[in-house]
Parts: C-alpha cells; sequence; structure tokens
C-alpha cells in the first residue's frame, strides 16, 4: 500500500494525515469500488482484496463461447446527466462515455386468456393503457399515474439536509403514500380483471406499491437506463477510475478474519494465512459473514442480531442463460406470461415465467446470434444439502434445463435447434462466487415495514472498522452500494476530522 496519493488535496495543513492513513477495503463490488474511489479522493492510502480472480461481486457477467451472459444489470439508477446520482456516477468513473438503452416498458405480462398488461414507463401511455383495461377505474388511474408524473420532476437527493430535504419533500410525502403492499394498492380498483393482472405483473413478495411506482418515474424520465456493455463494462470502468486516483486491487485474496487488538480493527488474516494491516478496515463484503463469521459475532449488539435473524432476504435464484445462433431482436426485450399448467422447477412452483432478451446490447453477443435469460426464484434450503452431493446437484442442474427448455418451446418452437450453449447458475453457484448469505442476490427484501430502516456502517465496540453494500440498505441494488461506499469514507473523513470531496 505505498503507492503515490494521486488528486488534489483540499488543504495542505491536512497532508500529513492523509498521507498517514490507510484503509483496506475487503470487496471489490460496487460498495468496495466506491470506497475505494472516495478514499483516494480524500487522499487516503487504500487498498481492495478480492476473493476472486476479478472484480465486480454481484455485478458480473461471464463468457461462455462467444456469448458474454450478463447476471446483474438491467438498468441504473441515475443516467441522466445533471441529476446527482449521475454526478456520484461521474465521480466513480461509472458513467463516462457510456452509451444507455432506455426501455418503454417496466414489464409486459399476458394472462391466459390473452390479456395483456404493460406497465410503460411514459405516465400517460400508462393510464391510457389501464384505462383501456378498465374505464370505471378512470379516476383512480389518472391519480397514481399524476403522482408518478410527479415523481418524475424530483431529482433524488443523495445528502440529506434542510434544503435537500425541503426540496425533496414533495416526493417524501408521494412515497409515504405509496408504502402500501402492492397488493393492498391493487385492492382499491374496481375492476377485478385490472386487480388481477396488476397484481400477477407486478406483485413480489408484497413489496411497497412505491417502489414499482419509482421505478416507472425514473425509467419514463430517462434516469434509470441500461449501460451498453452490461456489468463488465461498467465495473472495468469503476476500476479502471479507482487504478487512475492511484489505488490498487488484489485478487484471489480470500478473508479468513479480521484481526482487532484493543477495541480496534487492525488488519486481516487471509486463508493462505498471510496478513496485512491498515488503520481503517472496511467490510464491503456479505454482512453475515463479516460479522458473525469474520469478527466472531462480538461486536453485533442485540438489535442487529434481531435484524439478521428476522428481515426478510431477497430470494436465491436459478439463472438460466441461453447462447442462440439465432436472431430474436423482432422479439420484445422482455416478457411474462401465465402457463397453462403450473410446473415445480426446484423448489418453487411456477405460475408463470418471465424471459429477458438481450437483442439491445450487442456487445455481448456475435451478429446474427442472440441472448435469453430466465430467472427463478428458490428456495436456499433445498439446494443447501446439494453442498455435500455433486452427481444429485448436477442432476438437478440438467433436470432444470430440460423443465424450462420444454416451456420455451411452448413460446419459441423448435428453439433447442438454436442453442448454442446453455448456461445455469444457481443458488450455490451464486454463493460459492459472491460470498453472499444464503445466496441472497440483493441482500434484504424491501418491505413497507423497513423501507426507511438503515442498518449501521459501525459496529459498537469496534473502533476503525466500517461496512458497506446492500446488507446496509433494504432494497439492495447498485445505488445501495455508490452510496454506502461514498458514506463509509465520509465517516472517516469526519473521524479524521478533515473535510470531505
Amino acid at each position: 500500500m505505498d503507492h503515490q496519493v494521486t488528486g488534489k488535496i483540499p488543504n495542505f495543513r491536512y497532508l500529513i494525515i492523509y498521507m498517514s492513513k490507510s484503509i483496506l477495503i475487503i470487496g471489490a463490488g460496487i460498495g468496495g469500488l466506491s470506497a475505494g474511489c472516495y478514499a483516494q479522493r480524500n487522499g487516503f492510502r487504500s487498498e481492495i482484496v478480492e476473493m476472486n480472480a476479478y472484480a465486480g461481486g454481484l455485478c458480473t457477467s461471464w463468457k461462455r463461447k462467444e456469448f458474454t451472459f450478463d447476471g446483474c444489470i438491467h438498468w441504473l439508477v441515475g443516467t441522466q446527466p445533471g441529476s446527482e446520482f449521475y454526478r456520484l456516477w461521474e465521480e466513480i468513473g461509472a458513467v463516462q462515455g457510456k452509451e444507455f438503452y432506455y426501455y418503454d416498458y417496466f414489464t409486459r405480462y399476458t394472462d391466459l386468456d390473452g390479456h395483456e398488461f404493460v406497465a410503460y414507463g411514459d405516465p400517460d401511455k400508462f393510464c391510457e393503457h389501464l384505462i383501456s383495461i378498465s374505464p370505471e377505474d378512470a379516476k383512480l388511474i389518472r391519480r397514481f399515474t399524476g403522482d408518478i408524473k410527479r415523481i418524475m420532476r424530483q431529482d433524488m437527493p443523495v445528502d440529506y439536509n434542510l434544503k435537500t430535504g425541503l426540496k425533496a419533500l414533495p416526493s417524501l410525502l408521494l412515497f409515504m403514500k405509496y408504502r402500501m403492499p402492492l397488493s393492498k394498492f391493487a385492492a382499491r380498483f374496481k375492476s377485478p380483471l385490472l386487480r388481477k393482472l396488476f397484481i400477477e405483473a407486478l406483485d413480489w413478495h408484497d413489496m411497497p406499491a412505491i417502489f414499482i411506482f419509482w421505478t416507472l418515474a425514473l425509467m419514463g424520465g430517462k434516469k434509470a437506463g441500461y449501460p451498453i456493455g452490461g456489468s463488465a463494462g461498467l465495473i472495468s470502468s469503476i476500476v479502471q477510475k479507482y487504478e487512475e486516483l492511484g489505488g490498487t486491487v488484489r485478487y484471489n485474496k480470500k478473508v479468513e478474519t479480521i484481526l482487532v487488538e484493543n477495541g480496534k480493527a487492525v488488519g486481516v488474516r487471509f486463508a493462505d494465512g498471510t496478513e496485512q494491516r491498515a488503520d481503517y478496515i472496511l467490510s464491503a463484503a456479505d454482512g453475515h459473514r463479516t460479522i458473525f463469521e469474520w469478527l466472531g459475532g462480538k461486536y453485533a449488539s442485540a438489535s442487529l442480531r434481531k435484524h439478521y435473524e428476522t428481515l426478510p432476504l431477497f430470494p436465491c435464484l436459478v439463472y438460466i442463460s441461453l447462447g442462440l445462433n439465432r436472431d430474436y431482436s423482432h422479439e420484445p426485450y422482455g416478457f411474462q406470461y401465465q402457463l397453462k399448467n403450473p410446473v415445480t422447477i426446484g423448489s418453487d412452483e411456477l405460475k408463470a415465467i418471465g424471459i429477458r432478451n438481450h437483442w439491445f446490447d450487442h456487445t455481448l453477443f456475435p451478429e446474427g446470434r442472440s441472448i435469453l435469460t430466465v430467472m427463478l426464484q428458490q428456495d436456499y434450503k433445498y439446494w443447501e444439502p446439494l453442498k455435500a452431493d455433486r452427481q444429485a446437484y448436477l442432476a438437478e442442474k440438467a433436470r432444470i434445463g430440460e423443465q424450462v427448455l420444454s416451456l420455451l418451446e411452448e413460446r419459441y418452437p423448435g428453439i433447442r435447434g438454436h442453442i448454442e450453449v446453455m448456461d445455469i447458475s444457481t443458488p450455490l453457484t451464486f454463493e460459492r462466487y459472491t460470498g453472499n448469505w444464503k445466496a441472497s442476490y440483493e441482500g434484504w427484501l424491501m418491505t413497507p415495514k423497513n423501507i426507511t430502516l438503515q442498518l449501521p456502517q459501525k459496529l459498537p465496540g469496534l473502533e476503525n472498522f466500517y461496512m458497506a453494500g446492500h446488507w446496509i440498505s433494504p432494497g439492495g441494488g447498485l445505488p445501495s452500494g455508490l452510496i454506502t461506499g461514498r458514506g463509509a469514507i465520509k465517516k472517516i473523513c469526519k473521524k479524521e476530522r478533515i473535510p470531505f470531496r
């Protein structure tokens, strides 16, 4: 960690402090890279250690033959130049020179009777579509799509103070208005058909209605687009910025324990027996592993233990990726449809299937080819015993692949003959490559009860230690990594009594 610190030092009298303080960051996902970039911007000497041979964490993709399968990005919040989030993404090098694709709709769903529901990003188009399904609900439809317009006009603040709070007050009021479960909101529709379609297309674990409305507002306002190049392009840009700022990423360094002396975090011990020390330790890795394994649970308060015992997790996934030797660009980029007969795949019964068509990003596959992906929710308890039985695990993967192909044949007759490569990632794959607790792909699930909850970035009784990532903020996603990584460095700056840049 003796690299040169680059960037302008805000005040010369802080130079000695800046040059003497080092930060060791665990995990090169969005949270760790964000923390690293802001550490460098504020004059600290930082280094990121990553257990894999590449950066990204859950923001990842992988090559299979000529295809790049992306396991993360659907859209990136903060792609509108001039917005607060765009400024932050710029500061860590994520958006410069990027081309973005903007979706016309969030989801497209068709039931067995042929009724189609489309969640358009354009509030006027969404309003018109919903009224065509249920004219008797026109008043309610106009009211909430009008609220989506209001959200579109607001910029999400990243630093809350009196000024930004007053500016964001209209959005915060709408936030509270629609924090109810989506199913409860849908119950307001007079039309049984609209009520049914709304829930079947949009409801997921009773997440708050505001989550969907805010997402539609971001899409409609072109504040959330898909970065061409996907996860790999985004991560490589951030790593490049971090290294330009003077930071270093060390790969294939698996942490075994966090070293503590006299109530202070002082370093880490790796699986290979080596140790590394720093003035500050910042874990942007899995929260459960950090608190209860690397630190032995010694610094977990009663409230933090309760959160880890009771908060719901984003479920784990089976993620099926198909590389096809046929052009599917004439098909929608994403849609769901109800199955004629529910089918149990893995641990869960499937009543509808969702397909994502990646035709809008031609950097992922050769000309004339296509990529389709299917995400299936799973129960970790079903997969956990398969760790000990390799043959049973491989057999289950093969069985699931056959089931999914049979379902896709109903929608795309003859699709089997177009498959060049098929990749199946299971919950055990996610767990092995990311270390995420119970293979959850985004940490804590957002619910009406925990929508405003923030877990602590410091642990009681442990000095010089901070945390970042989606285990801090329910709802997960890339913005939580950006914000919590930045927030951790702000806290370190405050502790050192130096201005945050």
